[in-house]
């Protein structure tokens, strides 16, 4: 029997509001005859196109591992929690649309490259003490990787998302070569309810 691709109803949680949709669109599995058959070269092909379609960027970190919470509608009708909204919001702002799965991909990898590019030229300054990212293409990824797994969080059975584990928080920080006291892995970081203003959490990654 061939797999059902569900793209499910309930809301999943990105940023800590239901402005998400888990969906198994990217697996393999989707599109084998054969759920357990690993190897099925043709659904493996098939499931690469759509997300190669969709989310390129994060897809090869996502896409044949689990199945992601997607944006559900445009970002622009939402905002994400904060001190003053502990819910979330609406918002009319239309410079915070990511429009559609794809877009939100994009932003990503707009973020992920921009936040490492301003960490090497920091560190080109600091000198070969403060080198992290600088000439470190392992630590890089394991940033790029991280980040995706922050905005396309894994969905459980029953249709939520969960945090992303403390481990794979730390590896980053570990491949980078920080030392244990700048790892940023506070709770509210891994279950991606972290605010960027409150935190500082790119602007510390940054200044380290």
């Amino acid at each position: 029997v061939v797999s059902t691709l569900k793209i499910y109803g309930n809301a999943c949680k990105i940023h800590g509001t239901d402005s998400g949709v888990c969906t198994n669109k990217y697996l393999p599995s989707t599109y084998s005859l054969d759920k357990n058959d690993e190897k099925d070269l043709d659904a493996i092909q098939k499931a690469k196109n759509i997300w190669n379609a969709e989310i390129p960027f994060c897809g090869r970190w996502i896409a044949s591992y689990y199945s992601p919470c997607v944006p559900a509608r445009p970002t622009s009708e939402w905002m994400s929690a904060d001190s003053n909204f502990p819910f979330g919001r609406l918002s009319n702002d239309d410079n915070v649309d990511i429009y559609s799965v794809k877009n939100k991909d994009s932003w990503v990898e707009k973020s992920v490259t921009s936040t490492i590019q301003a960490r090497i030229e920091m560190e080109k300054q600091k000198g070969k003490k403060h080198y992290r990212f600088y000439k470190n293409k392992d630590c890089q990824e394991a940033y790029a990787r991280y980040f995706c797994w922050l905005n396309f969080p894994r969905c459980d059975d029953f249709e939520e998302s969960l945090p992303m584990c403390q481990s794979t928080c730390e590896n980053m920080f570990r491949v980078c070569g920080f030392e244990s006291d700048l790892w940023r892995c506070e709770e509210n970081i891994i279950d991606g309810e972290y605010d960027q203003e409150e935190t500082g959490y790119r602007d510390d990654l940054q200044g380290f």
